[in-house]
Protein backbone atom coordinates (compact mmCIF):
# COMPACT_ATOMS: atom_id res chain seq x y z
CA UNK A 1 0.00 0.00 0.00
CA UNK A 2 1.66 3.40 -0.63
CA UNK A 3 1.40 6.03 1.57
CA UNK A 4 -0.16 9.19 0.05
CA UNK A 5 0.99 12.10 -0.89
CA UNK A 6 -0.57 15.04 1.17
CA UNK A 7 -1.81 17.64 -1.51
CA UNK A 8 0.01 20.83 -2.10
CA UNK A 9 -2.00 23.98 -0.80
CA UNK A 10 -1.25 27.49 -1.51
CA UNK A 11 0.89 28.93 -4.07
CA UNK A 12 4.01 27.81 -2.83
CA UNK A 13 3.37 29.61 0.01
CA UNK A 14 1.80 29.39 3.21
CA UNK A 15 -1.40 30.64 3.48
CA UNK A 16 -3.20 32.03 6.61
CA UNK A 17 -5.45 28.84 6.50
CA UNK A 18 -2.77 26.84 6.86
CA UNK A 19 -0.86 29.26 9.50
CA UNK A 20 -3.64 29.28 11.68
CA UNK A 21 -3.79 25.13 11.42
CA UNK A 22 -0.21 25.03 12.04
CA UNK A 23 -0.96 26.66 15.59
CA UNK A 24 -3.42 23.71 16.74
CA UNK A 25 -2.38 20.14 17.85
CA UNK A 26 -4.59 17.91 16.35
CA UNK A 27 -4.57 15.19 13.89
CA UNK A 28 -6.19 17.54 11.07
CA UNK A 29 -3.52 20.14 12.11
CA UNK A 30 -0.72 17.91 11.11
CA UNK A 31 -1.99 16.85 8.15
CA UNK A 32 -2.34 20.21 7.12
CA UNK A 33 0.96 21.56 8.28
CA UNK A 34 2.22 18.39 6.22
CA UNK A 35 0.73 19.82 3.25
CA UNK A 36 1.75 23.15 3.42
CA UNK A 37 5.47 21.66 3.71
CA UNK A 38 4.92 20.41 0.26
CA UNK A 39 3.77 23.65 -1.26
CA UNK A 40 6.89 24.94 -1.11
CA UNK A 41 9.40 25.09 -4.06
CA UNK A 42 12.75 24.98 -3.78
CA UNK A 43 13.46 28.42 -4.73
CA UNK A 44 11.47 29.46 -2.20
CA UNK A 45 13.68 31.21 0.79
CA UNK A 46 14.32 30.88 4.45
CA UNK A 47 13.36 34.41 4.76
CA UNK A 48 9.87 34.40 3.04
CA UNK A 49 9.00 31.01 4.70
CA UNK A 50 9.73 33.12 7.84
CA UNK A 51 7.98 36.12 6.62
CA UNK A 52 4.53 34.05 6.36
CA UNK A 53 5.14 31.88 10.00
CA UNK A 54 7.21 34.44 12.04
CA UNK A 55 7.53 31.93 14.97
CA UNK A 56 10.17 29.62 14.05
CA UNK A 57 13.50 28.32 15.84
CA UNK A 58 16.30 30.97 16.07
CA UNK A 59 19.66 29.28 16.64
CA UNK A 60 20.79 31.40 19.80
CA UNK A 61 23.38 28.83 21.02
CA UNK A 62 26.24 28.55 18.81
CA UNK A 63 28.54 26.61 21.16
CA UNK A 64 26.54 24.34 22.71
CA UNK A 65 28.05 23.32 26.62
CA UNK A 66 28.03 19.93 26.98
CA UNK A 67 29.01 18.31 30.07
CA UNK A 68 29.96 14.96 28.80
CA UNK A 69 31.92 16.60 25.72
CA UNK A 70 30.22 14.21 23.48
CA UNK A 71 29.13 17.06 21.47
CA UNK A 72 30.97 20.06 19.35
CA UNK A 73 27.63 22.36 17.98
CA UNK A 74 30.13 24.11 15.53
CA UNK A 75 30.18 21.90 13.67
CA UNK A 76 26.83 22.74 12.33
CA UNK A 77 28.29 26.05 10.91
CA UNK A 78 29.04 24.26 7.77
CA UNK A 79 26.67 22.39 7.44
CA UNK A 80 24.18 22.84 4.12
CA UNK A 81 20.63 21.47 4.27
CA UNK A 82 19.33 20.09 0.99
CA UNK A 83 15.42 20.02 0.11
CA UNK A 84 14.55 16.81 2.09
CA UNK A 85 16.50 16.46 4.71
CA UNK A 86 15.48 14.53 7.22
CA UNK A 87 16.61 15.75 10.83
CA UNK A 88 16.27 12.89 14.32
CA UNK A 89 15.93 15.14 17.37
CA UNK A 90 16.29 13.10 20.52
CA UNK A 91 17.43 13.31 24.07
CA UNK A 92 19.26 9.96 24.49
CA UNK A 93 17.82 6.58 24.59
CA UNK A 94 14.57 8.14 23.86
CA UNK A 95 14.21 6.13 20.60
CA UNK A 96 16.80 7.53 18.24
CA UNK A 97 17.75 4.25 16.24
CA UNK A 98 14.52 2.92 16.42
CA UNK A 99 13.25 6.05 14.64
CA UNK A 100 16.92 5.84 12.47
CA UNK A 101 16.12 2.19 11.14
CA UNK A 102 12.58 3.31 10.18
CA UNK A 103 13.29 6.18 8.17
CA UNK A 104 16.50 4.48 6.80
CA UNK A 105 13.87 1.87 5.91
CA UNK A 106 12.16 3.67 4.07
CA UNK A 107 14.68 5.67 2.09
CA UNK A 108 15.83 2.44 0.78
CA UNK A 109 12.60 0.87 0.45
CA UNK A 110 13.16 -2.15 2.79
CA UNK A 111 16.29 -3.14 1.94
CA UNK A 112 18.93 -3.65 4.55
CA UNK A 113 22.05 -1.56 4.46
CA UNK A 114 24.81 -4.07 5.68
CA UNK A 115 26.87 -1.24 7.34
CA UNK A 116 26.07 0.17 11.28
CA UNK A 117 22.98 2.20 11.21
CA UNK A 118 25.39 4.68 13.23
CA UNK A 119 26.92 5.49 9.57
CA UNK A 120 24.20 5.38 7.84
CA UNK A 121 22.72 7.91 9.67
CA UNK A 122 25.23 9.93 11.91
CA UNK A 123 25.54 11.71 14.73
CA UNK A 124 26.56 15.29 13.34
CA UNK A 125 27.92 16.69 16.26
CA UNK A 126 29.51 14.26 17.67
CA UNK A 127 33.16 15.67 18.44
CA UNK A 128 35.25 12.73 19.57
CA UNK A 129 34.69 11.09 15.57
CA UNK A 130 33.62 7.54 16.98
CA UNK A 131 32.41 6.90 14.31
CA UNK A 132 33.77 8.75 11.26
CA UNK A 133 36.84 10.59 11.96
CA UNK A 134 35.52 13.63 11.58
CA UNK A 135 34.74 12.78 8.16
CA UNK A 136 30.79 13.33 8.17
CA UNK A 137 30.36 16.70 6.51
CA UNK A 138 32.52 15.03 3.55
CA UNK A 139 30.57 11.60 3.79
CA UNK A 140 27.08 13.61 4.04
CA UNK A 141 27.99 15.82 0.70
CA UNK A 142 28.56 12.60 -1.12
CA UNK A 143 24.55 11.22 -0.83
CA UNK A 144 22.66 10.68 -3.92
CA UNK A 145 19.34 10.05 -1.49
CA UNK A 146 17.63 11.45 0.96
CA UNK A 147 19.64 12.03 4.04
CA UNK A 148 18.91 11.07 7.41
CA UNK A 149 20.80 12.89 10.37
CA UNK A 150 20.82 12.94 13.94
CA UNK A 151 21.41 15.31 16.81
CA UNK A 152 21.12 15.19 20.44
CA UNK A 153 21.41 18.86 20.54
CA UNK A 154 18.56 21.19 21.62
CA UNK A 155 16.30 22.87 18.56
CA UNK A 156 18.11 26.22 19.55
CA UNK A 157 21.41 25.04 19.18
CA UNK A 158 21.11 23.92 15.11
CA UNK A 159 20.50 26.27 12.31
CA UNK A 160 16.98 25.57 11.12
CA UNK A 161 15.78 24.96 7.91
CA UNK A 162 12.13 25.05 5.50
CA UNK A 163 14.03 22.36 3.57
CA UNK A 164 14.11 19.22 5.90
CA UNK A 165 11.70 17.74 8.22
CA UNK A 166 12.38 17.54 11.56
CA UNK A 167 11.22 14.44 13.49
CA UNK A 168 11.72 14.78 17.76
CA UNK A 169 11.16 11.16 19.14
CA UNK A 170 10.70 11.85 23.20
CA UNK A 171 9.72 9.21 26.07
CA UNK A 172 8.54 9.60 29.17
CA UNK A 173 11.75 10.94 31.06
CA UNK A 174 11.82 7.69 33.60
CA UNK A 175 12.26 5.51 31.36
CA UNK A 176 14.60 7.45 29.49
CA UNK A 177 16.95 7.76 32.63
CA UNK A 178 16.45 3.59 33.27
CA UNK A 179 17.59 3.16 29.40
CA UNK A 180 20.24 5.84 29.52
CA UNK A 181 22.02 4.49 32.62
CA UNK A 182 22.15 0.96 31.68
CA UNK A 183 23.87 2.58 28.67
CA UNK A 184 26.08 4.81 30.86
CA UNK A 185 27.15 1.48 32.84
CA UNK A 186 27.77 -0.07 29.42
CA UNK A 187 30.50 2.11 28.25
CA UNK A 188 33.69 0.56 26.87
CA UNK A 189 36.93 2.09 28.61
CA UNK A 190 37.90 3.60 25.63
CA UNK A 191 34.52 5.79 25.63
CA UNK A 192 35.30 6.74 29.26
CA UNK A 193 38.49 7.66 28.47
CA UNK A 194 37.06 10.08 25.71
CA UNK A 195 33.83 11.65 27.15
CA UNK A 196 33.92 13.03 30.88
CA UNK A 197 31.03 10.68 32.06
CA UNK A 198 32.64 8.90 35.15
CA UNK A 199 32.77 5.12 36.21
CA UNK A 200 29.39 2.91 36.33
CA UNK A 201 27.05 4.22 38.98
CA UNK A 202 24.35 2.82 40.97
CA UNK A 203 20.60 4.04 39.77
CA UNK A 204 20.29 6.50 42.57
CA UNK A 205 23.20 8.14 41.73
CA UNK A 206 22.53 8.44 37.95
CA UNK A 207 19.15 9.50 39.02
CA UNK A 208 20.15 12.79 41.48
CA UNK A 209 22.12 13.59 38.25
CA UNK A 210 19.37 13.91 36.01
CA UNK A 211 16.66 15.28 37.94
CA UNK A 212 18.84 17.73 38.91
CA UNK A 213 20.54 18.33 36.26
CA UNK A 214 24.01 18.20 37.19
CA UNK A 215 25.31 14.89 35.88
CA UNK A 216 27.52 13.89 32.94
CA UNK A 217 24.91 14.06 30.76
CA UNK A 218 22.95 16.91 29.05
CA UNK A 219 19.99 17.91 30.36
CA UNK A 220 17.11 16.57 29.36
CA UNK A 221 14.34 18.72 30.57
CA UNK A 222 15.86 21.47 28.77
CA UNK A 223 16.20 19.59 25.70
CA UNK A 224 12.75 18.08 25.10
CA UNK A 225 11.53 22.06 26.37
CA UNK A 226 13.31 23.41 23.46
CA UNK A 227 11.79 21.15 21.05
CA UNK A 228 8.22 21.21 22.51
CA UNK A 229 7.92 25.26 21.69
CA UNK A 230 8.57 24.78 18.29
CA UNK A 231 5.50 21.90 17.74
CA UNK A 232 3.57 24.59 15.57
CA UNK A 233 6.23 24.56 12.75
CA UNK A 234 4.63 22.77 9.93
CA UNK A 235 8.02 21.06 9.42
CA UNK A 236 8.53 19.61 12.79
CA UNK A 237 6.92 16.61 14.00
CA UNK A 238 6.49 14.99 17.49
CA UNK A 239 7.08 11.13 18.02
CA UNK A 240 6.32 9.54 21.36
CA UNK A 241 8.70 6.51 22.02
CA UNK A 242 5.38 4.93 22.68
CA UNK A 243 3.66 4.73 19.90
CA UNK A 244 5.76 3.15 18.04
CA UNK A 245 5.62 0.14 20.86
CA UNK A 246 1.78 0.06 20.57
CA UNK A 247 1.40 0.63 16.77
CA UNK A 248 4.44 0.22 14.76
CA UNK A 249 3.03 0.14 11.11
CA UNK A 250 0.75 2.91 11.68
CA UNK A 251 3.37 4.94 13.45
CA UNK A 252 5.53 4.35 10.48
CA UNK A 253 2.70 5.29 7.60
CA UNK A 254 2.62 8.91 9.04
CA UNK A 255 6.45 9.25 9.41
CA UNK A 256 5.82 8.37 5.50
CA UNK A 257 3.58 10.70 4.97
CA UNK A 258 5.18 13.76 7.04
CA UNK A 259 8.88 12.59 5.23
CA UNK A 260 7.22 12.43 1.60
CA UNK A 261 8.74 8.60 1.46
CA UNK A 262 6.21 7.11 -0.57
CA UNK A 263 6.00 2.75 0.05
CA UNK A 264 5.99 1.05 -3.11
CA UNK A 265 3.12 -1.80 -2.49
CA UNK A 266 2.00 -3.84 0.63
CA UNK A 267 5.11 -6.03 0.60
CA UNK A 268 7.32 -3.90 0.71
CA UNK A 269 5.48 -1.94 3.52
CA UNK A 270 5.55 -5.03 5.63
CA UNK A 271 9.09 -5.39 4.81
CA UNK A 272 9.54 -2.28 6.25
CA UNK A 273 7.68 -2.97 9.92
CA UNK A 274 9.58 -6.32 9.78
CA UNK A 275 12.74 -4.71 9.68
CA UNK A 276 11.79 -2.66 12.30
CA UNK A 277 10.44 -4.91 14.84
CA UNK A 278 12.74 -5.01 17.93
CA UNK A 279 12.99 -8.81 17.43
CA UNK A 280 15.00 -8.17 14.02
CA UNK A 281 16.95 -5.71 15.64
CA UNK A 282 17.67 -7.70 18.63
CA UNK A 283 19.13 -10.40 15.98
CA UNK A 284 20.74 -7.99 14.14
CA UNK A 285 22.49 -5.99 16.91
CA UNK A 286 26.03 -5.97 15.68
CA UNK A 287 23.91 -3.63 12.76
CA UNK A 288 22.55 -1.04 15.45
CA UNK A 289 25.30 -0.96 18.28
CA UNK A 290 27.37 2.00 18.34
CA UNK A 291 31.35 1.80 18.61
CA UNK A 292 31.32 3.02 22.96
CA UNK A 293 29.23 -0.45 24.08
CA UNK A 294 30.06 -4.07 23.39
CA UNK A 295 27.17 -6.15 21.23
CA UNK A 296 24.49 -7.16 23.34
CA UNK A 297 24.13 -4.13 25.69
CA UNK A 298 22.54 -1.84 23.12
CA UNK A 299 19.66 -2.88 22.50
CA UNK A 300 18.24 -3.85 25.59
CA UNK A 301 14.77 -4.17 26.45
CA UNK A 302 13.02 -2.25 24.51
CA UNK A 303 10.26 -1.91 26.88
CA UNK A 304 7.89 1.08 27.95
CA UNK A 305 6.63 1.88 31.25
CA UNK A 306 9.87 0.05 33.19
CA UNK A 307 9.67 3.13 35.61
CA UNK A 308 6.03 1.82 37.20
CA UNK A 309 8.07 -1.21 39.37
CA UNK A 310 11.70 -0.11 38.92
CA UNK A 311 11.40 3.72 40.43
CA UNK A 312 10.39 4.34 44.19
CA UNK A 313 7.81 5.75 45.52
CA UNK A 314 10.09 9.08 46.19
CA UNK A 315 11.99 8.84 42.54
CA UNK A 316 8.04 9.05 41.22
CA UNK A 317 7.07 12.35 43.02
CA UNK A 318 10.60 13.79 42.81
CA UNK A 319 9.97 13.13 38.96
CA UNK A 320 6.74 14.58 39.02
CA UNK A 321 8.09 17.52 40.74
CA UNK A 322 10.13 18.33 38.82
CA UNK A 323 8.07 17.66 35.51
CA UNK A 324 5.25 20.35 36.68
CA UNK A 325 8.55 22.88 37.64
CA UNK A 326 10.32 22.68 34.15
CA UNK A 327 7.81 21.98 31.42
CA UNK A 328 4.33 23.63 30.71
CA UNK A 329 1.26 21.61 31.21
CA UNK A 330 0.44 20.48 28.00
CA UNK A 331 3.98 18.98 27.73
CA UNK A 332 3.64 17.01 31.23
CA UNK A 333 0.15 15.27 29.34
CA UNK A 334 1.52 14.47 25.96
CA UNK A 335 5.11 12.95 27.62
CA UNK A 336 3.59 11.24 30.86
CA UNK A 337 -0.68 10.64 30.44
CA UNK A 338 -2.04 7.46 28.70
CA UNK A 339 -2.07 7.47 24.70
CA UNK A 340 -5.53 8.87 24.63
CA UNK A 341 -4.17 12.03 25.72
CA UNK A 342 -1.35 12.18 23.99
CA UNK A 343 -2.55 10.96 20.57
CA UNK A 344 -4.27 14.23 20.79
CA UNK A 345 -1.39 16.47 20.06
CA UNK A 346 0.58 14.05 17.31
CA UNK A 347 -0.20 13.09 13.92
Amino acid sequence: MSSANPTSVGDNKLNSHVVDAARNYSQVTQSRCVASIHSHSKEETQEEYRAVLTDLPERTIKHFSDPSQHMDSSVWDDFIYREGDIIIGAWAKTGTTWTSQILTQLVFKGVQPQANIHSIVPWLELQKGMAFGGEVLGYLDKLDHVRVIKTHLPLNAIPYSPKARYVYVARNGMDAALSKWNHHNSLVAAAREKFLVGPPVSFDVFWQGFCTSTGPYWDYFEHVNSWWKYRHVPNIYFLHFDDLKQDLPGSIRKLAAFCNLEVADEQTFQTIVDHCTFEYMKKHEDLFTPPVVPVGSFIHQGKTGRWATELSAEQKKEYDEVCKLKFPPDLVEWLNRPDEKRAVKTA
